[in-house]
């Protein structure tokens, strides 16, 4: 294998020129919905090891590549997706984004119809605003089949939020009060993801 990159710069991404996302973002997605829906504990379980790294070369080598091709199962092409979120050189979301969404319980938010978590998710680029939005509508696809997978909403927010926020954290308690934070935030948004991203104002800046 040739040395993948620590950081993947999120601007130099290959974007798919059907979603405007970066490509490798859309492949995962597409292969994890055609097989993985069935898995239990899909996101829990990790892949083997080698097919991960194969997973990840392949799309840093040529990010159009077919995954149909590499034989390997969706288990392993959903934690090839976590790690390359997490090797993105900036996360795509900031917990700064939702200072405001912070102070208001869930009951206050879903009474203002989720308007203070819009606002929050267009605080950001058009490039991570379609990518989160293109990762949100999955992740609330996957929790519609929790029967199957036994992954619904809040057990993929809690393995989905370090991806989307890459805490940097040093010790056990800064950990537990930054999930304490995020964990709420990502569940209310795969809940009522329907809601949220329903008005497309790409993109108005707050």
């Amino acid at each position: 294998h040739q040395h993948v990159p620590i950081r993947l710069k999120l601007s130099r991404c290959v974007l798919s020129t059907e979603t405007g996302i970066p490509l490798f973002v859309e492949k995962c997605v597409l292969f994890i919905e055609q097989h993985g829906l069935t898995i239990e504990g899909l996101y829990r379980i990790s892949g083997y090891k080698n097919q991960v790294e194969l997973i990840i070369h392949k799309l840093n080598e040529d990010p159009n590549c077919d995954l149909n091709s590499l034989e390997v199962p969706a288990s392993a092409v959903a934690t090839a997706f976590k790690d390359m979120m997490r090797k993105l050189d900036e996360p795509i979301l900031s917990l700064e984004q939702f200072d405001q969404c912070q102070l208001l319980t869930l009951d206050q938010l879903r009474e203002q119809n989720f308007v203070p978590i819009q606002k929050a998710l267009l605080r950001t680029n058009d490039l991570k605003y379609r990518t989160n939005k293109f990762i949100f509508k999955h992740l609330h696809f996957v929790s519609q089949h929790a029967t199957l997978t036994h992954m619904d909403s809040s057990n993929l927010a809690v393995l989905w939020w370090p991806n989307l926020f890459q805490p940097q954290f040093h010790d056990l308690r800064t950990a537990e009060q930054i999930c304490q934070k995020a964990k709420p935030l990502i569940q209310a948004i795969i809940d009522n993801y329907p809601i949220i991203f329903a008005s497309d104002q790409i993109k108005e800046k707050i």
